[in-house]
């Protein structure tokens, strides 16, 4: 949409004119972490919330689940109907780890996990907290 609206306001140039842009210049519409941009499928409404990754195979490649809440407040996440391990990562409003569950198996369901003060949650395949060595207390940029 970025891409669009910039071409949008240069009248003089025509898209083929366009060079591609380094991806220092495109911004992030996802999480923005080491020098990558992964996707994040954005849940807003109880309804998908209770839904969140159930029933599925899996995550594609690079892309994350975002959770996203109306105020802060305590967040319980459990693995009914899961099919793989995932990580879950809380975070406050300012977007700081609270608290991070990682390779939660879809065997732990009816355990709940849950944290306080949670505005946003984020959900990866197992392993990815690792990968990208998160850990409570480090603020992301989504």
């Amino acid at each position: 949409m970025a891409a669009i609206l910039f071409l949008a306001n240069q009248p003089d140039k025509k898209p083929s004119d366009n060079t591609s842009q380094s991806p220092a210049n495109v911004s992030c519409e996802g999480l923005e972490i080491k020098n990558s941009c992964l996707a994040l499928e954005r849940v807003e409404t109880n309804q998908a919330r209770v839904k969140g990754l159930s029933d599925r195979e899996g995550l594609p490649d690079n892309t994350g689940m975002l959770f996203v809440f109306e105020a802060p407040a305590e967040q319980c996440f459990w693995m009914k109907d899961m099919r793989f391990d995932i990580d879950i990562i809380w975070t406050n409003q300012a977007k700081q780890i609270i608290k991070i569950e990682k390779a939660v198996s879809p065997d732990s369901y009816p355990k709940s996990f849950c944290a306080e003060d949670t505005k946003y949650v984020l959900e990866f395949d197992g392993g990815f907290a690792e990968e990208y060595g998160l850990k409570t207390g480090t603020r992301l940029k989504f």
